[in-house]
């Protein structure tokens, strides 16, 4: 094939799209909220602190 050709060759019949780190980062995020959300229900110390860091990266990962 000549590099001329290159351009309009499709080499598989679906579209891929390029990586993104939101996905990993939300699924962190909740699991930061339910993990603090349940600490803080059987009255863990310092677990409010970190309910409101989850609840403040989810809110930024539906923002972004």
């Amino acid at each position: 094939m000549l590099n001329l050709n290159r351009g309009n060759f499709q080499a598989h019949p679906f579209h891929l799209v390029s990586p993104s780190p939101w996905p990993m980062y939300t699924s962190i995020s909740l699991l930061t909220l339910t993990t603090s959300a349940v600490l803080s229900f059987h009255g863990f110390d310092y677990a409010e602190n970190n309910l409101l860091v989850g609840l403040t990266a989810l809110v930024l990962s539906m923002a972004l």
